[in-house]
């Protein structure tokens, strides 16, 4: 399969799906280890902002980055079902199903008035595996979009999300020259 993919400055929006449940559209879908998910714009899609899956034996979402994207108002079309709408999603389909999730990194994300709070682990993707650290949702406050009614999610002067960001790596030792081991 594919790996170590690049999603970076998209904007996804208004997907349409057949219904609730798995029919529901979701902005992105990606399956793919080592890929890096970054600033990225999911808003106003009939199911999740992005959703990160394995589906077939042997798949994997290992080594997932997910960085600096925001997710809002995904989930709040008709029919949706309660487990829909969330910002982000990691979803291994089937317990019967292999896949690996381990080491998928979630930082520096805004998750924000999407119909469910934040992130969402499927009981089958052990939480465990993960970092999920600094993401901004709900319960933080308003983020301050300049203009969200008019689909301007640029921050604001005084929004809690500037320079908020917590690093994304750190170096192992000190380097010298061009060379810093992270």
């Amino acid at each position: 399969g594919n790996s170590h993919l690049v999603f970076d400055s998209n904007v996804v929006r208004n997907s349409a799906g057949f219904g609730a449940g798995p029919y529901a559209a979701y902005g992105m879908q990606v399956d793919a280890p080592y890929a890096i998910i970054r600033r990225n714009l999911f808003y106003n899609n009939h199911g999740h902002g992005l959703e990160v899956w394995t589906m077939l034996g042997g798949a994997t979402g290992a080594h997932m980055r997910i960085y600096n994207n925001v997710s809002s108002q995904n989930g709040i079309g008709a029919g949706v079902g309660a487990q829909e709408g969330y910002g982000i999603e990691i979803n291994q389909i089937s317990e019967s199903v292999p896949g690996d999730f381990r080491d998928v990194v979630i930082k520096n994300n805004v998750l924000y008035r999407n119909k469910n709070v934040g992130i969402y682990y499927k009981p089958q993707a052990d939480s465990n595996d993960h970092v999920d650290a600094n993401n901004f949702k709900d319960f933080n406050g308003n983020p301050y979009f300049a203009d969200e009614g008019n689909n301007d999610f640029h921050l604001t002067l005084g929004s809690p999300c500037i320079d908020a960001g917590a690093f994304l790596t750190k170096t192992r030792q000190a380097g010298s020259g061009t060379t810093i081991l992270v």
